[in-house]
């Protein structure tokens, strides 16, 4: 039975590369509520618009999904094969042999491609395939989803035990297989990366300008709240930079919030250095991200589709000519 369902994403989301960082953080948060997974066992990526949860190599007889609510357990991003699921590795000059796993950003951004290539999201409406559904456990069945959550607890079950969701992982695209996604991903990761890094340093400088907009009328409570936001977001968005400089930028401003006692000491004290390194980092990346969109390249391309939102190259041709 194919059913296609939403999960948290708009019609018209991009999955590859969110272009909204603050929806992808409440994302986060929601997902985790849901399906019961603990958050450090989640992947917050600004490469995909959905929080994945993180693969990570079982012992025997360990259950992936331990604690989760099987009813919530539907999506692709929970029935990944191992062969997909595995980090794949990257060469890097300062890793250890030459060779690293993924990160979460080269990860994530991978999932998110196999699951547009395959069809198991479908952003002109924003849903995703219900795989267990596909393979014959309807887990809207009260009965069925018993089992599977008895199942997820550790109870023997060989059915469910052998079902592959390997077939539904296969690209539409007969030019493509699971090789051909991870080299399309490696040679089109620049471009992707910089244009993440574009839209979350320009998302935060926006938050930012939003707090100095209505100055006027925000008690310094509430300017240190968006402001302190406003920090961790950054942090998030240069996580996988690795600047120290920069990281040193925003515990400065961290501090410097938390001692001002007006609006106009966090505008004109505890913002000002952490405002230009935004710009600075921002600006790093734009004309990279003019690239990707004026070339499309092979990647985003591929897993665009029109849609009723803006796509987060749309979103960076905007910004990058204002």
């Amino acid at each position: 039975m194919e059913r296609m369902r939403p999960l948290l994403l708009e019609p018209g989301d991009s999955l590859l590369v969110t272009s909204d960082i603050e929806d992808t953080v409440l994302r986060y948060g929601e997902l985790s509520t849901r399906t019961g997974i603990p958050g450090d066992q989640l992947v917050l990526s600004f490469m995909s618009s959905l929080p994945l949860p993180r693969y990570q190599p079982l012992g025997p007889g360990e259950s992936r999904w331990l604690g989760a609510v099987a009813t919530e357990l539907w999506a692709p991003v929970f029935w990944i094969p191992e062969e997909i699921a595995q980090r794949m590795p990257v060469g890097d000059s300062e890793a250890e042999g030459g060779i690293r796993g993924e990160s979460d950003d080269e990860w994530s951004a991978r999932i998110a491609l196999h699951m547009v290539l395959a069809g198991l999201y479908v952003p002109e409406d924003g849903t995703f395939l219900d795989v267990p559904a596909a393979l014959g456990v309807d887990l809207e069945d009260e009965k069925t989803a018993e089992r599977v959550q008895d199942w997820l607890e550790g109870h023997v079950d060989e059915e469910l035990d052998a079902l592959d969701p390997s077939p539904l992982w296969t690209p539409k695209s007969g030019d493509v297989d699971t090789a051909g996604v991870y080299f399309s991903l490696r040679d089109t990761w620049d471009d992707l990366f910089a244009l993440s890094r574009y839209i979350g340093f320009d998302s935060v400088l926006r938050i930012l300008d939003e707090i100095t907009t209505r100055a006027d009328e925000i008690s310094v409570e509430t300017a240190k709240e968006a402001a302190s936001y406003a920090v961790t977001l950054a942090r998030l968005v240069a996580a996988e930079i690795g600047d120290v400089d920069f990281e040193a930028i925003l515990s400065d401003a961290e501090a410097n919030i938390s001692v001002s006692t007006s609006t106009e000491e966090v505008l004109g004290f505890a913002l000002p250095e952490l405002v230009a390194a935004l710009i600075e980092s921002r600006d790093h990346y734009r004309e990279r991200a003019n690239q990707v969109v004026a070339s499309g390249n092979a990647a985003v391309s591929t897993a665009d589709s029109p849609a009723e939102k803006p796509s987060a190259r749309q979103i960076a041709a905007r910004r990058t000519t204002e």
